[in-house]
């Protein structure tokens, strides 16, 4: 008897347990369709802090972004006013959604996809190989959702947008781990498929750019540990047959400057702060010429961006 009052006891907490994780999972069920959504909806939100329809450029990616571009050198050279809403690991459909947050308040004239997220997982849900994580979090979405209890705690508190928010996303990274391997863009006719989902979400995000004005360009960052002539097949591949703009600028790091020994943060995967000033110095041309936008400096509507690059802490050569 005395055991089976246990066992009753048992199945009460556990019943318990479940109707509370029942009851949390509803609470933090996000609105927005994403899957990583604390990154999405702080992004987001930072991104909606800037001045509505000042922005021209949104870059959009994983930390490929915010690594190698600063949007404050670009104003500082050529006016042009740019945003990274990159993520760490994003996925195409937190770039879908973030786009969407985007287009509330703002009508950016580009939208930059940085190529390396294509080569991952697009989806929402949790990769296919991790089948019981996956059915668990569905059944309880607290499990995937739980970190959000910090927007009940305080819905207005983003304790880590400081000087990320003055330099419009760039990360500043001063770090320096050489890459030391060769040429890592040898011609192949080999091409590197694209992972699940990702051609789907690829052309939604071009009709959504379509349909709001934007023109989509592909663009990928000098990065030798990660990108291969393979993967830019792939991509040249699908920019061609869908008729857009695609630079690839592992095949000009050298036209760049770069010195792998000096502008890596981790051997070749993501730009120091060195080797960011670099790229951003060929993008930020790049965008100048081969695009209709306007030089906004001098112009009182932006004045704050002059202070931010007075506030941004970076240096400019």
């Amino acid at each position: 008897m005395e055991n089976l009052k246990k066992v009753i006891r048992g199945l009460v907490f556990l019943a318990g347990l479940f109707g509370i994780l029942i009851g949390l999972s509803v609470v933090m069920q996000p609105e927005v369709a994403a899957y990583n959504v604390d990154h999405v909806e702080d992004k987001i939100f930072e991104f909606n802090r800037e001045a509505e329809d000042t922005i021209d450029v949104v870059i959009v990616g994983d930390s490929e972004t915010y690594s190698a571009y600063s949007p404050l050198q670009i104003w500082k050279d050529y006016g042009i006013t740019s945003y990274i809403c990159g993520t760490s690991a994003q996925r195409l459909c937190d770039t879908k959604t973030i786009l969407q947050g985007c287009f509330e308040k703002q009508s950016p004239k580009i939208v930059i996809l940085e190529t390396n997220c294509l080569f991952r997982y697009a989806g929402i849900d949790q990769d296919p190989d991790a089948k019981i994580t996956n059915k668990a979090s569905k059944l309880l979405p607290v499990l995937q959702y739980h970190n959000r209890w910090k927007e009940f705690v305080d819905p207005d508190n983003r304790d880590h947008i400081s000087k990320e928010t003055i330099r419009k996303g760039f990360r500043l990274r001063t770090e320096i781990v050489p890459y030391k391997g060769g040429e890592w863009m040898e011609e192949t006719d080999k091409r590197k498929k694209f992972a699940r989902l990702v051609e789907d979400y690829l052309v939604e995000i071009k009709d959504f750019c379509k349909e709001n004005g934007a023109e989509l360009v592909l663009v990928s960052t000098p990065a030798p540990t990660n990108w291969t002539y393979a993967k830019y097949n792939t991509v040249s591949d699908w920019a061609i047959k869908h008729g857009v703009t695609y630079l690839d600028m592992n095949f000009v790091h050298k036209e760049m400057g770069i010195d792998w020994s000096k502008d890596t943060r981790d051997g070749g995967n993501h730009m120091n702060y060195e080797g960011a000033k670099k790229v951003t110095a060929y993008f930020g041309n790049y965008l100048s010429t081969e695009f209709d936008l306007v030089d906004h400096r001098g112009d009182e509507k932006y004045k704050s961006w002059d202070e931010s690059v007075e506030q941004s802490g970076l240096k400019f050569d």
